[in-house]
């Protein structure tokens, strides 16, 4: 099983979660944690019938993995993907998702000083 990514990376169709599970699947880890964020129907009050996302790619692209690469430098992460919709979205639809692989083996902590 190779290692797992850290990544992020913009999507501008429908993309499949399965997948994306795969590419944080580890060996040391004995599961993994994501999060699905969807186009829901309200605002503040107001009906929604779809979202549009733009984004300047590279821009994006640059700031996303700055972003998970300081998170798993921080955390005890094994690898961290994201990704995010841009386009015409519908209420339902997948705009963002996050994983990460979960039950990662944790160095034990040195001595205590006497």
């Amino acid at each position: 099983m190779p290692a797992p990514v850290t990544g992020f990376e913009l999507a501008a169709a429908p993309f499949r979660v399965a997948p994306l599970r795969a590419r944080l699947l580890c060996a040391r880890a004995g599961g993994y944690a994501s999060f699905e964020g969807r186009v829901r129907d309200h605002h503040d009050g107001r009906q929604v019938l779809g979202l549009r996302y733009e984004a300047y790619e590279a821009l994006a692209i640059s700031e996303g993995r700055r972003i998970v690469t300081e998170a798993a430098a921080r955390f005890p992460l094994t690898g961290v993907l994201c990704v995010h919709r841009t386009g015409e979205l519908a209420v339902g639809e997948l705009a963002v998702w996050g994983g990460r692989p979960r039950r990662t083996v944790t160095p034990p902590s040195p001595p205590a000083a006497t």
